[in-house]
């Protein structure tokens, strides 16, 4: 599972620093950092992220989730990339995961030691090379 790359939608640098580390300690993976919706969409398509973690607590950006989500499900290129959600709004509930294709919700509420195996849950990656 080595060499994944995920692209991480937050605008905050400690945050984006802290998952950065987990996912490169636990995992190798690389994590692309997006400070807008309209940025990660050019980086989506650019990098073709093996997934894209957007985070709904980092400040307004979840006013644009939806535009990001129709714009990037509309581009052929960016269409089948996995989006997993980071946080747990009142407001998301499973009829939109699905009208959206989102993979999942990882809650903040989660041991970030669990979040890489969280992410390779939701997306049936392989496992055995996190530790």
């Amino acid at each position: 599972m080595k060499n994944k790359t995920i692209l991480l939608i937050n605008n905050d640098p400690s945050v984006y620093e802290f998952i950065k580390k987990i996912l490169n300690h636990f995992c190798g993976w690389q994590v692309l950092k997006a400070n807008s919706s309209i940025q990660a969409l050019k980086l989506a398509i650019q990098a073709q992220p093996d997934a894209i973690l957007f985070d709904l607590s980092a400040s307004g950006l979840g006013l644009f989730l939806f535009s990001f989500l129709i714009e990037l499900r509309s581009q052929t290129i960016t269409q089948s990339i996995p989006v997993i959600m980071i946080g747990e709004p009142e407001w998301l509930h499973t009829d939109l995961l699905h009208e959206f294709a989102i993979a999942g919700v990882i809650n903040y509420s989660t041991v970030f030691t669990k979040f890489p195996q969280q992410i390779a849950n939701l997306l049936d990656w392989d496992q055995s090379t996190i530790f």
